[in-house]
């Protein structure tokens, strides 16, 4: 979840950078729209959670007690 948040804002910065630059050196271009695909980040947020739900449920509490002779 941290990647994809830092990655996410790095992209908004790139983003924005480039519109800047584009403003100021580049007769009237359309500046570059910052859109999420949702589908591709419901993906990457839920494949962690399902992983460690799964891992939660099927893990064992304890470890089994070993006898000593």
């Amino acid at each position: 979840l941290l990647g994809s948040a830092a990655g996410l804002g790095a992209a908004a910065v790139l983003i924005e950078a480039l519109n800047t630059f584009q403003q100021r050196y580049v007769p009237s271009p359309p500046p570059m729209l910052f859109v999420l695909p949702w589908d591709v980040v419901a993906v990457i947020v839920a494949v962690p959670l399902l992983a460690m739900a799964g891992a939660g449920l099927l893990t064992r509490s304890r470890l089994p007690i070993e006898r000593r002779l």
